[in-house]
């Protein structure tokens, strides 16, 4: 099952002893493309703070409830995975907060959650066979303590202000309007790029995988298909399932590998 980053956007983080509020934005690592952390609307008890929550912290997601339910008590996330509305994160702090809660360090390791498959995986058990790997290796920024990779705000390449720009081999694809995430892995599976303006189709599923190059600044996403390919793929209605049927379709027009062979 694939989660859109604007559905959960809806639904509640609900602690053990009471409610951290909706979620507001969620952060992915520019790397290996993964959600590492949910950030929490807390304007109401926290004004000027944000409170995150590791994927890993996460005990059930309810989608029929929508809610997020995670393993730790209000007040000791309150207290000690609050920053700054504006503060980035770093590696100290990302330390303090693995230490605190026992979140997974996804940046060590050969797994996507570094020693684990998964950010659900129990601690105890070791991976058992790494993530599919792609043919490419998504953009790399700076190194930071041995890391290879930066946080980002979903909200800020498909906010309803700020969009991220695709562009093919020809020109100009469209327009990044949502995320798609995979419910086991948190792992951001697609982009929904609303190709309407260049395109027959009005909006198609493009995988990060695909990228070239991007440019954070300017928010222009490269990929390595030209905009008569993408009139070959299929077009994503609103609101439609996403199902192996359907990806399976995506890989075959596009002509790429599935991530899941």
């Amino acid at each position: 099952m694939l989660y859109f980053a604007s559905t959960l956007k809806n639904y509640n983080i609900q602690a053990k002893d009471g409610e951290l509020g909706k979620v507001k934005d969620l952060y992915f690592d520019d790397r290996k493309w993964t959600v590492r952390y949910l950030v929490a609307d807390t304007r109401k008890w926290l004004p000027g703070k944000k409170v995150v929550v590791s994927p890993s912290g996460v005990k059930a997601v309810d989608t029929e409830e929508q809610v997020i339910h995670v393993e730790n008590n209000k007040e000791d996330i309150r207290n000690n995975a609050a920053l700054e509305e504006k503060q980035d994160f770093s590696y100290e702090k990302e330390m303090e907060l693995s230490d605190t809660f026992g979140w997974k360090q996804y940046w060590t390791g050969e797994f996507l959650w570094g020693g684990y498959l998964t950010p659900m995986d129990p601690m105890e058990e070791p991976a058992r066979a790494a993530e599919p790997q792609t043919t490419k290796e998504p953009p790399i920024n700076d190194n930071v303590h041995g890391r290879n990779d930066k946080l980002r705000s979903t909200e800020n390449i498909k906010g309803e202000f700020k969009h991220g720009v695709v562009h093919g081999e020809n020109g100009k694809i469209g327009y990044i309007k949502d995320i798609t995430i995979d419910e086991d892995t948190w792992r951001i599976r697609y982009l929904l790029v609303d190709t309407s303006e260049w395109s027959t189709k009005e909006r198609v599923l493009l995988s990060p995988d695909w990228l070239q190059s991007v440019d954070w600044l300017a928010n222009d996403f490269y990929i390595d298909l030209k905009l008569e390919t993408i009139e070959e793929g299929p077009n994503y209605e609103k609101d439609q399932r996403v199902t192996k049927e359907f990806e399976e379709i995506i890989y075959q027009k596009y002509r790429k590998e599935p991530y899941w062979q």
